[in-house]
């Protein structure tokens, strides 16, 4: 009866780590996703800033 119980108790931690890991890695991913957006949106702001400020200037 112990060994079984053991055996439970061992299962469900195990379930519970792979379950808190599976929820970092889905974590860490949206970071790094909103990461990139947000590079990507200042890097696009950029560009059309300067062209525009270039096309002002020139005149």
């Amino acid at each position: 009866m112990q060994n079984s119980q053991n055996g439970l108790t061992n299962a469900g931690k195990v379930l519970h780590e792979d379950t808190q890991n599976e929820r970092y890695k889905r974590y860490k991913h949206l970071c790094y996703r909103n990461l990139l957006l947000k590079s990507a949106l200042t890097f696009l702001l950029g560009i059309l800033f300067s062209a525009f400020l270039g096309g002002s200037i020139r005149r």
